[in-house]
């Protein structure tokens, strides 16, 4: 019977294996091997969750905001909830790494990435996009209230300190915004925001764009 409930643990979600467990349990077999079976759970628990970051800051990666997106598109097509992008690129990034060093520029990355999971809320995702670009994506928002989040995030990425020893040194962010329409694709609305978001670039930078 215990070589019958072992069977299929790895392949069955949280649930199930808590299930499994008890079962265990009731049979008298614990110890070494409920050990070792909740070891494995939380293991592959934490591969899932690295498969969905970035190494660098602990953001979502670009792989699986995609895979949101693709839900959220989903939704919003079937007449739920929609979504806005916030399409964010760090102004003169690489001076930073050519002044201050590569440590400095890993600093700021993840220091702006605590920024823009303070400014959203619990149901939105941030994730890095790529190098010192950034894509929020904020669910039931529209593109005035991203807006008013970009704003926010702005005004502290400029209050940053990239160098203890150059106070002075202020970082800025450009923002790129566009509102999903329904029936438009994944890409079509990515291509608004960084539309968007070069026009903030070109315009002098440090601005909010809605495209």
């Amino acid at each position: 019977v215990v070589a019958n409930i072992l069977h299929g643990f790895a392949a069955e979600p949280s649930a199930a294996t808590a299930t499994r467990a008890s079962t265990l349990v009731q049979l008298g077999c614990v110890g070494p091997m409920v050990k070792m079976l909740a070891v494995n759970d939380a293991a592959m628990q934490k591969l899932a969750d690295l498969a969905m970051r970035d190494d660098l800051t602990g953001l979502y990666n670009r792989r699986y905001v995609m895979e949101v997106l693709a839900r959220q598109k989903a939704l919003a097509d079937r007449g739920h909830v929609g979504f806005t992008l916030c399409y964010c690129d760090l102004d003169h990034f690489k001076r930073i790494n050519d002044r201050f060093g590569h440590q400095s520029g890993d600093d700021v990355l993840r220091q702006f990435g605590n920024l823009a999971e303070q400014a959203v809320r619990s149901v939105d995702f941030v994730a890095r996009f790529g190098g010192e670009e950034f894509l929020l994506v904020l669910v039931d928002a529209d593109a005035e209230e991203a807006r008013r989040v970009a704003g926010r995030l702005g005004d502290q990425t400029r209050a940053l300190t990239v160098d203890p020893r150059h106070p002075d040194y202020h970082l800025s962010v450009s923002v790129g915004i566009a509102e999903f329409r329904p029936g438009e694709s994944i890409e079509d609305v990515i291509q608004r925001a960084d539309r968007a978001l070069y026009r903030a670039k070109t315009s002098g930078r440090d601005l909010v764009i809605v495209g």
